[in-house]
């Protein structure tokens, strides 16, 4: 089973580079300093990850595209520990037809 690093390095291998962090005002990609409106981006694939030691200790990893072609990828707490801003900045992306 694939881990999340594991998973964060295969999406980088094939040019997801940018980091993505919520802020209030849209994401932020790192190292570009550019932010993102989270209705501009394209999910192309969610991850879920479990704690190996504790099942209730989940991330989700978002593989994420915008219209000017940057790729990245962002990595929030799932389930109840997920903070509001990410989950407003999750509900907002655009699922992909």
């Amino acid at each position: 089973m694939e881990t999340l690093s594991e998973a964060i390095r295969r999406l980088e291998d094939v040019g997801y580079h940018e980091a993505f962090h919520a802020t209030r005002e849209g994401l932020l990609a790192s190292p570009s300093g550019k932010r993102y409106a989270p209705e501009s981006m394209v999910v192309e694939e969610v991850l879920r990850f479990e704690g190996p030691s504790d099942p209730a200790d989940q991330s989700a990893l978002f593989a994420l595209r915008g219209a000017d072609g940057v790729r990245g990828t962002w990595v929030i707490a799932f389930g109840p520990p997920t903070g509001a801003l990410d989950a407003e900045m999750a509900h907002r992306l655009k699922r992909p037809r």
